[in-house]
């Protein structure tokens, strides 16, 4: 069971659907961090993110669309026998191939 100081990430920005999933959440006791691109136009960042990008076995970040097609996978009801489990979204960087 999670304690209320659960903190979570939610990427994309807030258009409509960032924006229901935030209020969801604060309305059931997490913590929202939100994570946009508007900072994505300083060449340092950009540097690091390419850098970044590199280490992930697929070779490129994650987008909120590869957050939502998991999101979309497992509240499906064509689904619902899929219980219990942990689906990492990462391009493959849980096994181990990230250094930060």
């Amino acid at each position: 069971m999670r304690s209320r100081e659960s903190t979570v990430l939610v990427t994309g920005g807030l258009g409509y659907i960032g924006s229901y999933v935030v209020t969801r959440l604060v309305d059931a006791g997490w913590k929202v961090r939100i994570a946009d691109n508007r900072y994505r136009s300083d060449p340092a960042v950009e540097a690091r993110l390419a850098q970044l990008a590199q280490a992930v076995p697929v070779r490129r970040l994650g987008r909120p669309d590869d957050v939502a097609r998991a999101v979309m996978f497992l509240s499906a009801e064509d689904n619902g026998f899929v219980t219990g489990q942990t689906l990492f979204v990462c391009g493959g960087t849980s096994v181990g191939s990230i250094v930060y």
